[in-house]
């Protein structure tokens, strides 16, 4: 789930598509993705984001021409 377990992935994948066959690794990776948006989701914060209000523009006070 991150840049830096890639490598381990690269280099394990082969290995266990020879010992399970192709579907069983894919299914797996898949299940990991899902498990880990999941994850994401079920935050509190993540589920009731919400933007800061903006600001209205005030109008300007009129100036005095002397």
């Amino acid at each position: 789930m991150s840049l830096g377990a890639m490598p381990l992935g690269y280099a394990l994948a082969p290995l266990a598509s020879d010992a399970f066959g192709a579907p069983v690794p894919l299914a797996v990776a898949g299940l990991l993705v899902l498990v880990s948006c999941a994850g994401t989701a079920l935050v509190p914060g993540v589920r009731r984001l919400t933007w800061p209000a903006t600001p209205q523009p005030q109008p300007a006070e009129p100036v005095a021409v002397r």
